[in-house]
């Protein structure tokens, strides 16, 4: 079971924007054959944005996770928390009305990340740390009045920094990734919210 409490603020003055929160976490994990364990766990995240006048809006945010990992069959024992610390440094850009690029690069740390077990494919143990940095680019654009298009770049180099697989990189995790989508509103054809 998991209980939590969070409060958040968000806060303006002139052009700044500031966003602070705060959440307690309570977790009980009492699986049958394995001791009992309750976790509490405090985090929060911190962001500040500036608006430029043109258009441009770059922002710094801090994050810490706390994320309890339950169920039988997963590890040998009860699973520890996953927990982790990100640090982001972006961008969101309007240069024209319908048109929207976003950009960030980012810094994450994780503890206690669940990863395959070689020795017995049914379970899974946790890595000692893992680093993941990596940057992502998405640009959003209205095309014509019915159709948006919207591209993503994004680049990661995740790898594990403690435990069996030293410098080795995260599994699941794909280097490179992109997509491009195109949304179309069928408004002309008699179908509005379509």
């Amino acid at each position: 079971s998991q209980l939590g409490l969070s409060a958040q603020d968000q806060m303006r003055l002139g052009r700044w924007l500031a966003i602070v929160g705060i959440r307690q976490d309570f977790v009980s994990n009492n699986v049958q054959g394995s001791p009992a364990e309750d976790t509490r766990a405090t985090t929060g995240r911190a962001a500040l944005m500036y608006e430029l006048p043109f258009g441009l809006t770059p922002y710094v945010t801090y994050a810490q996770s706390f994320n309890p990992i339950f169920g039988s069959g997963i590890c040998a024992t009860n699973c520890k928390a996953q927990q982790g610390e990100m640090v982001e440094l972006g961008f969101k850009y309007n240069p024209v009305p319908g048109t929207a690029i976003n950009g960030a690069i980012y810094d994450t740390i994780e503890k206690n990340r669940l990863a395959a077990d070689p020795g017995n494919p049914l379970l899974s143990i946790q890595t000692g740390k893992v680093r993941i940095r990596g940057a992502e680019l998405e640009v959003i654009s209205r095309v014509t009045p019915d159709l948006d298009l919207i591209g993503a770049y994004a680049y990661v180099d995740a790898r594990v920094e403690s435990g069996d697989n030293v410098g080795k990189r995260v599994e699941t995790v794909p280097q490179h990734q992109a997509s491009l989508w195109a949304k179309y509103r069928l408004v002309a054809h008699g179908l509005p919210g379509v």
